[in-house]
């Protein structure tokens, strides 16, 4: 399962779905995808000092360093989507606000 975890300044994400086998499965593949966008909007925004961010397999943690209400708004349709995709797939992810 894919547990996220959203705090004030930061999200995590751990884990794996394990919907279906590494290669095919669509549930860590959206997760991945929205994360991903997510990041590349801040960088895009030229924002990417405003956070840091640690990757690792089964990992991902974004941390605020500075309040931007452009960084608020691409966080909070991260999770968003996140929290839509616990609800289509409640056996392989969850959402937990902090």
């Amino acid at each position: 399962m894919i547990r996220v975890i959203c705090m004030n300044n930061s999200i995590e994400i751990k884990g794996h779905a394990e919907y279906a086998d590494k290669g095919y499965d669509i549930v860590c593949a959206s997760v991945s995808t929205a994360v991903t966008f997510s990041v590349n909007a801040v960088e895009t925004f030229g924002l990417k000092d405003y956070i840091s961010y640690k990757v690792s397999d089964g990992y991902m943690k974004i941390d605020v360093l500075r309040e931007d209400e452009r960084i608020s708004k691409i966080l909070d349709t991260l999770v968003f989507t996140l929290q839509d995709l616990a609800k289509e797939y409640p056996s392989f992810v969850s959402v937990k606000l902090k």
